[in-house]
């Protein structure tokens, strides 16, 4: 199967664990598939770089999810965008708003969940039409 996944460009780090899941036991723990871990730095959580290199999950992302009332989807608060800057001033920022680094956290992980559901949900349709497309060129 991952050889079927890398004929239509699926990148190994996709094609692997999917590959590995599928040979294991169905009744292997839910989340098996899970490949990406979180990127801390300074106490933070990273936000997940978009596909073009840019910063952020899509407004329209975070839109929809709100829709679908997923939870922390809501605009950074100004102690949450202070306690993410660099240097000392960030640095000062984070020992004044302890509480601002759990709350910029939450947000930043129900985001890259969103991002990572997106993406997920664009790599199957691509790798679905690309499926169809080799099996009429037979």
């Amino acid at each position: 199967m991952e050889s079927h996944l890398r004929l239509g460009n699926v990148p190994a780090y996709i094609s692997h664990p999917i590959a590995t899941a599928m040979m294991r036991d169905m009744d292997a723990e839910e989340g098996a598939m899970d490949v990406d871990d979180e990127v801390m730095e300074n106490g933070l959580v990273q936000e997940m770089l978009l596909r073009d290199g840019s910063k952020g999950t899509q407004s329209s992302t975070r839109t929809k999810a709100a829709g679908n009332l997923v939870q922390h989807m809501e605009g950074f608060t100004d102690e949450e965008r202070k306690v993410a800057r660099s240097g000392p001033t960030g640095e000062a920022n984070r020992l004044r708003y302890p509480e601002a680094i759990i709350s910029r956290n939450l947000k930043v992980r129900a985001r890259n969940a969103e991002t990572r559901k997106a993406y997920a949900n664009t790599d199957n349709k691509r790798v679905a039409g690309e499926i169809v497309a080799q099996l009429r060129g037979r």
